[in-house]
Order: structure tokens, then C-alpha cells, then sequence
């Protein structure tokens, strides 16, 4: 299954293939930056900078989903066996961000489960998927 998960060849096979027209941004820079990134990314269209406006986050849901935070060990083989991938996105945020660091959840290797404003909710035992029945 964690072949399915890997992209660091065909991430950086865009990169080759779009060059300076290819415009990648980490989810990060939405979170932290949202009012500099849309300005980045109004720049790389070739539009005027957008008027002064609020972030909003939606479609986000916080606290846990699964019970995956709470297996400190098997995180940490994930972040292992995906060091490749690690590796590419920062390649590829630093070779075109124009501006916008490295976000620097991504140079720690730090996932959702490292933001406790996140993970603020329900436990996975509290708080399990409805099932799904059909009638």
C-alpha cells in the first residue's frame, strides 16, 4: 500500500516538465500566510494584488479522525519511509516559492498530530464515524 503513497518521482517529473510555469504551494502557507500566499500566487497569474480581505477557514474539522496520533512509533516509520517524499516538496517549494519560505512544519517533519490547536476535540473513542446503513 505505501507504494500508492509515493510521489516524489512524478512531483519533481512536473517540476521538469513545467518549470517556471508550475506553481506548487504547501497548505502551511495557507494556514500561516494566507494573505501573502494569495498575493503570491496573484503575482504568478500576472494579477494585481488583491484588496485587503479576512481568511476564513472552512471544511475543517478539528480534533482526532483516528487513532493514527496516538501511535507515536508508526508515525515515525511513515515520516521514514517517506523521506523521499519529504525531501521533493522541499525541493520543489524552494525552487519556485517566490518569496514564501519554507514553512517550517515541513523542515521539522511535523504533522497534524505536532498541533495541538487541531487535535482540540473529541478522542477517536469519543467520536467514531456514523455507520453508514442502506435501506
Amino acid at each position: 500500500m505505501l507504494t500508492y503513497a509515493r510521489f516524489s518521482f512524478h512531483l519533481l517529473s512536473l517540476q521538469a516538465l513545467m518549470g517556471h510555469r508550475l506553481r506548487v504551494i504547501h497548505q502551511a502557507h495557507m494556514r500561516h500566510l494566507p494573505t501573502d500566499t494569495f498575493a503570491n500566487v496573484a503575482r504568478f497569474l500576472g494579477a494585481r494584488r488583491l484588496p485587503d480581505f479576512k481568511v476564513e477557514r472552512h471544511n475543517h474539522q478539528k480534533g482526532y479522525r483516528t487513532d493514527l496520533c496516538e501511535n507515536k512509533s508508526l508515525v515515525t516509520d511513515l515520516q521514514n519511509l517517506l523521506v523521499d517524499e519529504y525531501r521533493a516538496m522541499e525541493l520543489l517549494l524552494a525552487s519556485n516559492a517566490d518569496g514564501l519560505p519554507l514553512p517550517e512544519e515541513l523542515l521539522l517533519r511535523q504533522t497534524r498530530c505536532d498541533r495541538p490547536e487541531e487535535m482540540q476535540g473529541a478522542s477517536p473513542e469519543m467520536r467514531r464515524a456514523p455507520l453508514l446503513v442502506a435501506e
